[in-house]
């Protein structure tokens, strides 16, 4: 997540290179190269802290996404894609992103009131998922799953995590 005394405005964006043009995306969980992130969110002391910023057009709006913060969908685009949430991925040292929308539209998450009961049975579930080289994707960054885990149930994923089965 961003510090709390970072510049959170889209105008405190220093550029990296020309303006690329809008990431088009027709479908999610698309791979962004360095050459498509056009910008670093600053400190207000004006010194970089190196997350990538990517603008993107995502269901006839466009919004700009900072790595790893995941952003709440309004009712409207919520409601058309079918997902509550979207963020852009990036792990520094990598020389991509990915781009993804997560959480389904309508369903309860623990953001949205979901008791604890209903907490402790989804983590048990999402922690065990794996794909299909049976690695878990709760620890992967650029899964839907971990971010779902992360952002909307509010857990972070740990190795020695109680939801874990052996």
């Amino acid at each position: 997540m961003r510090p709390a005394h970072c510049v959170q405005t889209f105008h405190d964006v220093t550029p990296t290179k020309n303006l690329k043009p809008y990431l088009n995306l027709a479908t999610m969980n698309v791979k962004v190269t360095k050459s498509q992130i056009f910008g670093k969110v600053k400190y207000s002391d004006n010194k970089s802290i190196g997350l990538p910023i990517i603008r993107i057009d995502y269901h006839d709006q466009t919004l700009v996404l900072t790595a790893n913060e995941p952003l709440n969908l309004p009712e409207g685009q919520a409601e058309k894609s079918g997902k509550k949430a979207i963020v852009f991925a990036y792990v520094p040292g990598r020389n991509y992103g990915r781009v993804m929308d997560f959480g389904e539209y309508g369903a309860e998450d623990y953001k949205s009131g979901a008791s604890e009961e209903k907490r402790e049975a989804y983590l048990h579930r999402a922690m065990n998922i794996k794909d299909g080289k049976g690695r878990r994707t709760c620890f992967d960054k650029y899964s839907p799953n971990y971010w779902s885990i992360f952002h909307l149930w509010e857990y972070i994923p740990r190795l020695n995590s109680k939801y874990i089965k052996p």
